[in-house]
């Protein structure tokens, strides 16, 4: 999945196939399959996949973190949108905070299990 600076949708591709005339017992599962590079998740519990979060991140925050997931740095985030790295910083704070993720690997993996971008 790509995103661009508003944090939209630039690229991505799903396919889904039904299987469950394969697989009849056991829990469900996905598999997320990762292209160019990409990271692959493999058989993922669908019933915990996306977690509702009662943190709202606001939509300057989801655009800083759509940046960072394509590993831009601060300073390259505050460029593109205008406002100051040190700005930059402290919606990365706030955004650690909300999630309860110690750094910003951690921020970004919760983001992508929970859909919060």
């Amino acid at each position: 999945m790509h995103v661009d600076e508003q944090g939209g949708f630039v690229r991505t591709l799903g396919i889904i196939t039904d299987i469950t005339h394969l697989k009849q017992e056991g829990k469900p599962t996905m598999s997320l399959i990762g292209m160019d590079g990409e990271p692959s998740y493999l058989n993922v519990d669908v019933n915990n996949i996306f977690v509702s979060s009662n943190e709202v991140l606001t939509n300057r925050e989801k655009q800083i973190l759509a940046l960072l997931s394509q590993g831009k740095l601060s300073k390259q985030i505050g460029d593109i949108l205008n406002i100051s790295k040190q700005t930059v910083d402290t919606h990365r704070k706030n955004m650690l905070r909300k999630t309860n993720t110690a750094n910003t690997a951690g921020l970004i993996n919760k983001a992508v299990r929970e859909g919060l971008i």
